[in-house]
């Protein structure tokens, strides 16, 4: 999990777009994927039950869409505007991760209350 504390800081400086930043926020998508799947590795080979927590699904997402932004927005610079609709394929397909892993948590706790 300590690769994750790593992670944050890396995802916050991407929000300071210059236009000079072109190759660092490419960089920092691939760094903060690649993270996000170690980290994923990590939980997959370690723990049970992975698909009930909550962390395991926001990684996957971050992961999901920092891999495929990178080769929609980094690569294929040049016909941005015919990928704009993958790229909001990938953003929804990123957003219902995340619910699936709300949604999976949520139930997973409220099992464990009825139980007791």
């Amino acid at each position: 999990m300590w690769s994750i504390a790593i992670l944050i800081p890396f995802w916050a400086l991407r929000f300071l777009y210059l236009d000079a930043m072109g190759v660092y926020m490419s960089a920092v998508q691939v760094f903060v994927a690649f993270g996000a799947w170690f980290s994923l590795i990590q939980m997959v080979e370690t723990k049970r039950g992975v698909a009930e927590q909550l962390i395991f699904w926001i990684l996957l997402g971050v992961f999901f869409y920092c891999f495929c932004s990178f080769f929609f927005m980094g690569i294929v610079v040049s016909k941005l505007g015919k990928i704009w609709c993958a790229h909001n394929v990938v953003n929804t397909l990123t957003n219902v991760i995340y619910f699936i892993g709300f949604l999976r948590a949520k139930n997973f706790k409220a099992s464990l209350t009825n139980r007791e």
